[in-house]
Order: C-alpha cells, then structure tokens, then sequence
C-alpha cells in the first residue's frame, strides 16, 4: 500500500517540477494517470463502501 502511494508521490513530482530535461513537466497523460491511481486506492481502500483489504 505505501508502495503506491509512494509511486504516485513520485509521479507527481515529475509533474509538478520543472527540471531541464523533464518530459513529463505539466504532461496531461501523466496526470490523468496519477489521478486515477489515487482514484483507484481510494475506491479500493478507503471509501466507506469498499471491502478492500484493510476491510473498511
């Protein structure tokens, strides 16, 4: 579980810093991708409906 939030953290930094060289700075693709991870652990793992793993 903190793997992927981890990745997604990552992820965002590569979105949100501009560095020289930095193809994914302000990329559409990239954040629609981080979007849906944390979407996704959301509806998986936490919203109060879901049977996820941590059972809540």
């Amino acid at each position: 579980m903190n793997s992927s939030y981890l990745k997604l953290y990552e992820m965002a930094l590569l979105y949100s810093v501009s560095l020289e060289g930095n193809t994914y700075y302000k990329n559409e693709d990239l954040r629609n991708k981080i979007i849906q991870g944390l979407e996704w652990l959301y509806t998986n793992y936490y919203s109060k409906t879901s049977e996820g793993y941590y059972g809540n």
